[in-house]
Formats: C-alpha cells, sequence, structure tokens
C-alpha cells in the first residue's frame, strides 16, 4: 500500500473514532480493518468511510479517483 493512502486510512480511523467504533459503523469486523492496512482499502468501502472519518475518498484511493 502507498505509504499515503495508508496515511490517510489511519487518519481516517481515527477520525472516524478508533479501530472498534469504525467496525460497527461500517458494519465490518476489526479485522477486515486490520487487512485494509496491507491489502488496501476495497473500492466498495470508499464512500462509506469517507462519511464516517471526513477524510476525502481522493486521498483514500488516489487511484479511483484523481
Amino acid at each position: 500500500m502507498d505509504p499515503e493512502q495508508l496515511a490517510a486510512l489511519n487518519e481516517a480511523i481515527e477520525k472516524g473514532g478508533g479501530i472498534v467504533k469504525l467496525a460497527k459503523t461500517l458494519d465490518v469486523t476489526i479485522s477486515a480493518i486490520q487487512q485494509w492496512r496491507t491489502r488496501g482499502l476495497p473500492p466498495k468501502r470508499v464512500k462509506p468511510l469517507e462519511t464516517a472519518s471526513g477524510v476525502s475518498r481522493v486521498r483514500l484511493r488516489p487511484d479511483l479517483y484523481a
């Protein structure tokens, strides 16, 4: 994963209230969010994560939204 995307993902997790709260908000497991850090954020999770955290989808997945 690109370091800038990882930084944006970590920021989104923080702004989303932490990994546990964010997992509940997005209705995913904590393990899923942890996997995003190594495998990347799945395209179907970008917009919900943007909504939950306020971190721009362009920063989260510039390959899809740039």
